[in-house]
């Protein structure tokens, strides 16, 4: 997982667009662990990350979507096996409200 949010920071840090990288339950406090590293001093409340123009959001997948209508964001998802990642309805609800998505290569 880290390696995916070094790969959204990076771009997050170079672009003005927010990215949400969105984690299973079960891996949220991993995911905001490794997000308050990235902050590095910078404010960061627990969920977003500000970095210029960029932010860099953690979701849980069953969270409601925080993004308020009409601003564009782009979905991460990391922390789960493939099967996991295929078609949950929590998932797709983060997908159909995002511009786009964001993924990593191995």
């Amino acid at each position: 997982m880290i390696a995916e949010f070094q790969y959204a920071y990076e771009i997050v840090k170079t672009k003005p667009i927010w990215v949400v990288i969105v984690v299973p339950p079960d891996r949220m406090e991993e995911a905001r662990s490794i997000l308050a590293v990235l902050a590095n001093g910078r404010p960061f409340g627990g969920r977003t990350l500000a970095l210029g123009e960029g932010r860099l959001s953690i979701a849980q997948s069953l969270d409601a979507v925080f993004v308020p209508p009409g601003q564009a964001f782009q979905v991460m998802f990391t922390g789960w096996d493939r099967n996991q990642a295929g078609g949950s309805e929590e998932m797709g609800k983060w997908r159909k409200a995002s511009t786009g998505m964001v993924s990593r290569a191995a």
